[in-house]
């Protein structure tokens, strides 16, 4: 009996050899390191340039200055003219009510004196409202116009950062009696940094309002972690923004509609009526490059940066040591005193 041999495979049908082990796996977790080395690095910088960026901010607009605005930046003309009216002007006396404010806090005195020196060229009553400490400072310029208004036909009310860099504009240049409220918008909307407010029934009802949202069953100024906020805006700029019921407030409702108060239609439509909206640059510039943007937003842009002969350089936004560093670059180089000599026009 013969026994039966296995045939072979073909060759080309052969087994093939065991796998060695793959390298990619070890190039998986290389790039996982690198990219986590990038993250580092990367939030590492965006943490320093925030906690520094006013210094170079600063060290940039001294070395190349913006330009002057060409054609300067004005009010439009008034609807109706005030004729003789009493002007005088409210700050508030800087308290540092929280920590975040301590930079302003050490350079109040210099920002006072740039107001007062504007003041008193003009003939300007210049008013310090000492705040109160039952809210955050902020809230205290409602109390500051309410209790002040009546006395004069217009108001301006000017932040401790905000500071007089053309002291040759008029406050009257601004008044319009066709309206109770002036002032200028950035791009979240209206700005309580630095407005004018008429002597009216309107006015006096529209900051009545404000102080109450800021308590009760609004409680407009209950603070809210970053992390679970849900109110845009802070203080007394958030009041209005609620009574004027403005796109950032609506766009904030749209995602919180049970926690975002809301006011009719009509009462909104009827409060904006009243308030007359200059360009940004001719009240209240900010000290910022202009933005690299297109379109809309580039005008939006430009016309907040503040440039020579804009009236009042406000430094909106900016906390800490970078509004320190570019608090000290203003006063020494933006913030005006009239030249002895120059033309008067305020109303004594």
């Amino acid at each position: 009996m013969m026994r039966r041999v296995p045939a072979q495979a073909p060759a080309h049908q052969q087994r093939p050899a065991p796998a060695l082990p793959s390298s990619s796996g070890g190039g998986r977790s290389r790039a996982v390191r690198v990219a986590l080395a990038f993250l580092v690095v990367g939030s590492c910088s965006i943490i320093y340039y925030r906690a520094n960026y006013g210094r170079t901010l600063a060290a940039s607009l001294e070395a190349a200055p913006p330009e002057p605005r060409e054609p300067p930046c004005r009010a439009p003309p008034p609807e109706r003219a005030a004729v003789n009216p009493r002007v005088g002007i409210v700050v508030l006396a800087d308290t540092a009510s929280e920590v975040r404010y301590v930079q302003t806090q050490r350079y109040s005195q210099k920002s006072l004196d740039n107001k007062r020196a504007y003041a008193a060229h003009h003939g300007y009553e210049l008013i310090v409202h000492e705040p109160a400490a039952t809210l955050p400072a902020p809230w205290s310029k409602v109390d500051a116009l309410l209790l002040h208004l009546r006395r004069f036909d217009w108001l301006l009310y000017l932040d401790g950062d905000a500071l007089v860099a053309n002291p040759s504009i008029c406050l009257e240049s601004f008044l319009d009696d066709a309206y109770d409220v002036v002032m200028a918008e950035d791009w979240g909307g209206y700005n309580t940094g630095a407005f004018f407010v008429r002597n009216s029934s309107f006015s006096h009802e529209l900051l009545r309002a404000m102080a109450a949202a800021a308590t009760g069953k609004l409680d407009l100024a209950r603070r809210e972690p970053w992390y679970a906020k849900t109110l845009p805006f802070e203080f007394e700029q958030r009041a209005l923004h609620y009574l004027t019921d403005t796109a950032s407030w609506r766009k904030w409702a749209a995602r919180s509609p049970t926690k975002v108060p809301r006011v009719s239609a009509d009462a909104a439509a009827r409060t904006r009526s009243h308030i007359k909206v200059v360009p940004q640059c001719a009240l209240n510039a900010y000290l910022v490059r202009p933005r690299l943007a297109s379109g809309p937003s580039a005008k939006v842009a430009a016309r907040a940066a503040y440039q020579p002969g804009d009236f009042v350089v406000h430094l909106a936004g900016h906390k800490g040591e970078n509004k320190g560093a570019l608090l000290d670059y203003a006063l020494k180089h933006l913030a005006h005193a009239p030249p002895q000599g120059a033309p008067k026009c305020g109303v004594t």
